[in-house]
């Protein structure tokens, strides 16, 4: 029975009488497998079942916990109620420590889609549902003490496997970045910084930090699992630090992507040390050798380094973004993708030499993208001899921060850019 508000933890009740008796119709919130229910005290349910006439429920224990091989009296890690002596079996109240809600980012995504749908009234709900949560997780999880940022992910309690948590981590750094998680732009640069030290790992860091498990890993390496390997190289590259993603795309030390390809690799794995050729096998008691998760990093390889990206604002590639990032560590030069979209191929490929990009796009008929190429100066993107902003349907939209933009109609392109 699916518990706890988007924890997904389970309860277990146990009958008093065990001839002949068991149980049935195990609620959460009067739901039946829910997979997350709004309530950080919820409340259970279930029906006694006995063929024996007269049979009463005299008593009850009501187990929670995080996954069901932790159903048991001993191991129960959310709650365990104890013996309560009760006939009680319709809303029974969880008493245990209040539960941790996953819904941060459901509350923005919830907005988001409301406005694109045209509610308005509950776009604005949630997006003052997410308002609150984050002066919640700002009060709680960020502190500034000293003029210092901290995020506090050692506060989130010990996982059932692993080592426990340290302040910092990388998953909430990116989490914290990507969710706008903080007050003043001066901290978002604090906690850039953050991530980057961390993932840098290099000698001063493990002399500051010589109690994280970070000290026994090389430098730039990441140390992230299934809800961070999602948005980490998205973020860094967001937030100005694509150097950063390429040296973790490249990096083959454990933990890496190119560590299991070194150790014979041809699927993903569930753990980043599933295998090695000096330990062998890793834990077994979660060890897949088909699972896809930390195969998410393809996603910004498409929109990132290749460059074709969606538009939420225009779903369905009826009009997309074009933004290839190029390697800052110079050690790619060369991409090449394509994307099958409803309108037709799109493509996108660079190439860099001698600091000058050659870049080369499809836009399928019927759609049109918004171009950003780097470039020293929008003079230099040129199509032949001609400035791509003076070729026929094309819109010059702008030059910030070395990146000039371009609305593209439909159409093939060749265009060259100085990088200097």
């Amino acid at each position: 029975m699916a518990g706890g508000a988007g924890t997904g933890g389970t309860a277990w009740a146990a009958p008093a009488a065990a001839d002949r008796t068991s149980l049935s119709g195990l609620t959460v919130e009067h739901r039946t497998n829910p997979l997350g229910v709004d309530a950080d005290k919820p409340r259970f349910g279930w029906r006694m079942v006995s063929a024996a006439r007269g049979r009463r429920q005299t008593a009850y224990q009501i187990l929670v916990a995080t996954s069901p091989e932790r159903l048991t009296r001993s191991r129960a890690n959310v709650w365990n109620s104890g013996r309560v002596e009760s006939p009680d079996s319709v809303a029974v109240r969880y008493s245990g420590t209040p539960l941790r809600a996953s819904t941060r980012y459901s509350a923005q995504l919830m907005a988001q889609m409301a406005r694109a749908t045209g509610r308005t009234t509950e776009a604005g709900k949630y997006d003052r549902l997410f308002a609150a949560i984050k002066r919640a997780f700002i009060t709680k999880y960020l502190s500034t003490s000293g003029g210092k940022v901290t995020v506090r992910s050692s506060l989130g309690g010990s996982p059932i496997n692993g080592t426990a948590p340290e302040d910092d981590s990388q998953t909430a750094l990116v989490w914290v970045l990507k969710l706008g998680l903080y007050d003043t732009d001066a901290q978002r640069r604090q906690i850039v910084d953050l991530l980057a030290e961390n993932i840098g790992n290099d000698a001063a860091y493990k002399a500051a930090h010589p109690d994280s498990t970070r000290v026994r890993y090389a430098e730039n390496t990441l140390s992230v699992g299934f809800l961070g390997v999602n948005v980490l190289a998205p973020v860094l590259t967001d937030q100005g630090r694509a150097d950063l993603a390429y040296k973790l795309l490249l990096q083959d030390a454990m933990p890496s992507w190119l560590y299991s390809v070194k150790n014979g690799a041809t699927t993903i794995w569930e753990r980043w040390n599933s295998y090695s050729k000096e330990d062998g096998f890793g834990p077994v008691e979660m060890n897949s050798f088909n699972h896809y998760s930390y195969g998410a990093i393809m996603e910004w390889m498409y929109e990132d380094m290749a460059g074709i990206a969606k538009d939420p604002a225009h779903p369905g590639f009826r009009h997309f973004l074009l933004k290839p990032h190029v390697d800052p560590t110079g050690t790619i030069t060369h991409v090449a993708a394509s994307h099958g979209s409803p309108y037709g191929e799109i493509v996108s490929e660079w190439t860099l030499r001698d600091r000058t990009l050659t870049y080369r796009a499809v836009v399928p008929a019927n759609s049109e993208a918004t171009l950003r190429l780097p470039a020293i100066d929008p003079s230099t993107v040129r199509a032949g001899r001609t400035p791509l902003a003076e070729v026929p349907g094309v819109e010059f939209l702008g030059f910030d921060d070395a990146v000039a933009s371009y609305r593209l109609p439909s159409g093939g392109y060749e265009v060259t850019s100085a990088l200097g």
